[in-house]
């Protein structure tokens, strides 16, 4: 494989895995005026703090992107979930959890199948996979204390 071929191979994963980001609904979360009873303020919390880290994942793709001297197409937020406003956490949290968990899909199977990417970006890449691991696990114990704090 070229140099060049190396190079847009990446950039068009870099791309993919930057548009998976930006259709995720958990950075989402802060604009839709989520709704969390008193007694989920806490995990509400929580919520907010991955949907900040989620979104330094956008930066850090864009930054592996110039450091393979390219750059990422644009890419718009998923909107089917346009009408999703206002509603509560609980609502939501079974769909926040199917999207991180398809995130986690999509990079394992990316680091599986892409062994050609340029050091800058496969780093990245694993550094984001590593901490959509670690929010996939937070997001699954928030669905069971909410089940057992609601009920």
């Amino acid at each position: 494989m070229t140099p060049q071929n190396q190079r847009d191979d990446t950039l068009d994963v870099l791309n993919k895995l930057y548009a998976a980001e930006k259709r995720s609904l958990l950075p989402r979360l802060a604009e839709m005026g989520v709704f969390a009873q008193w007694a989920l303020a806490h995990e509400m919390e929580q919520v907010r703090r991955m949907a900040a880290d989620q979104a330094l994942h956008e930066a850090w793709l864009l930054e592996a992107a110039e450091a393979c001297g390219g750059a990422l197409r644009p890419a718009c937020a998923d909107v089917t979930t346009a009408n999703l406003h206002y509603l509560d956490l609980q609502t939501l949290l079974p769909r926040v959890v199917a999207g991180v968990e398809h995130l986690v899909q999509l990079y394992d199977r990316t680091m599986r199948e892409a062994n050609s990417l340029l050091p800058e970006a496969a780093e990245t890449v694993a550094r984001i996979y590593n901490r959509h691991q670690a929010h996939i696990e937070q997001l699954r114990g928030l669905c069971t204390r909410m089940q057992h704090t609601v009920a």
